[in-house]
């Protein structure tokens, strides 16, 4: 039989306080049931609620990265011809050159 944890359990494990594990559970986050009108968990789905909080946080830096457009330059900074090229050409407003060229200026 699979293993099921109560709301404290959980917050034991998670290091969080009751109220906000019974919100995750309350809203749909981590599924949950009610036993003896105990909220309780599978530890399968447990895991899986993390697994999918870890790859959240992994986007939400990558998305970061990707719409802030000093971080391109750094990453194009590396190639002095690149670099001279899209400053000096004409891009159209909202284009992805001159996001470029908005990442190169503020260095």
């Amino acid at each position: 039989m699979e293993r099921v944890l109560t709301i404290t359990e959980v917050s034991q494990l998670l290091r969080l306080d009751e109220s906000e594990v019974r919100n995750f559970v309350e809203r749909g986050e981590l599924p949950g049931f009610r036993l003896n009108n105990v909220w309780r968990c599978r530890e399968r789905d447990l895991q899986e609620f993390l697994e999918k909080k870890v790859e959240e946080q992994r986007i939400a830096v990558l998305r970061s990265h990707i719409e802030d457009p000093t971080e391109w330059a750094k990453l194009l900074i590396q190639d002095p011809e690149l670099r001279r090229n899209i400053e000096n050409a004409d891009y159209p407003p909202g284009s992805f050159g001159e996001f470029l060229k908005k990442g190169w200026k503020s260095l």
